[in-house]
């Protein structure tokens, strides 16, 4: 079975659309082998927040996401209202609202095993929820989401079973195609785990002639060392974001399964509060309202949210990947 990488976005604009994200939730409590209880928090955590941004900004939206390979359901709000002032008051029982079931956001963050709350007032606010406990190697967040009228995204993801190697990777164009030859690179990445990122390259882009092609990063990370060992071919942009600096990873010019003259691998040095982004072209490279400060000590779901609803394009499939490296 492979792995459910792509998460469902569920757009809050009126009262008809709360039903929609509590059955959305269901689902994905249902995808990730949730009992009857936690089913039932998942639900009311949906019906939470989605009436959250409908009386404090209006309107939001809400993204569903289960990773196969940490075991983690994730639910998290997103809005550009008026935001929060005192996340700490908003969390007191009663404060987001008094006719929910759970009684606002304080419930949202008894239900979940892992809570984040961020917010620039007058700019963005995030609510993240998960549902399920991640196991502990692997504290990461990824939204990938096709371009608005598709329902595959040509983009994927993938991670390696001991948390320590990551790939996005963008299929030419979008549509079925484009899925077709992403799903072919990670089908790769997730049978050779243990080769290095150079050597994973290389088999994409011989498995890969048949395919429309496709850019792909992929970061092996030695916790113990400091050290990311990464390569890259075609437009996959990736960071290392620092409280001292920021660093830009270089990948070379190409496209797999096409025309890759050289596939070549760095290795960066890292401090353990960084967090590395990597993102497809979907996205713009930062946000034109730069970082907010404090925004990276945030959970990483917390953080995708965030950078990836103001650095949306809207005009192809998107993905970002948040590894906090530790």
């Amino acid at each position: 079975m492979e792995p459910l990488t792509q998460t469902t976005v569920v757009a809050i604009q009126d009262q008809s659309q709360v039903a929609l994200a509590r059955r959305t939730a269901t689902e994905f409590a249902n995808i990730a082998g949730l009992d009857e209880q936690r089913t039932s928090a998942a639900n009311i955590v949906a019906v939470e927040l989605a009436n959250n941004l409908l009386q404090h900004a209006g309107s939001g939206q809400i993204y569903f996401s289960f990773s196969a390979p940490s075991g983690s359901f994730e639910i998290v709000s997103v809005d550009h209202g008026r935001g929060m002032t005192s996340v700490n008051r908003c969390l007191e029982d009663g404060f987001s609202t008094s006719s929910t079931p759970g009684l606002g956001l304080g419930a949202v963050q008894r239900f979940a095993s892992r809570f984040g709350a961020f917010s620039v007032p007058n700019r963005t606010t995030v609510v993240s929820a998960q549902m399920t406990d991640a196991r502990p190697q692997f504290d990461f967040g990824v939204i990938c989401i096709p371009i608005q009228g598709e329902t595959l995204s040509g983009d994927s993801w993938a991670v390696s079973e001991d948390g320590s190697t990551f790939l996005v990777v963008d299929g030419l164009g979008h549509g079925i195609f484009a899925s077709d030859a992403s799903r072919m690179a990670t089908s790769i990445f997730l049978k050779h785990q243990s080769s290095t990122p150079k050597q994973l390259l290389e088999m994409m882009h011989s498995a890969m002639r048949s395919t429309r092609g496709a850019a792909a990063a992929i970061a092996q990370i030695n916790r113990t060392e400091r050290k990311i060992n990464f390569a890259g071919i075609g437009n996959i942009g990736c960071m290392i974001v620092g409280q001292e600096r920021n660093q830009s990873l270089v990948s070379h010019n190409g496209t797999l399964g096409h025309q890759m003259r050289r596939v070549q691998e760095f290795q960066y040095s890292y401090q353990p509060s960084d967090v590395l982004l990597m993102q497809s072209d979907g996205l713009t490279t930062q946000s034109k309202q730069g970082i907010p400060p404090h925004l990276m000590s945030q959970p990483p779901s917390v953080i995708a949210a965030f950078l990836f609803s103001e650095q949306l394009r809207g005009r192809d499939d998107a993905t970002l990947l948040v590894n906090r490296l530790g």
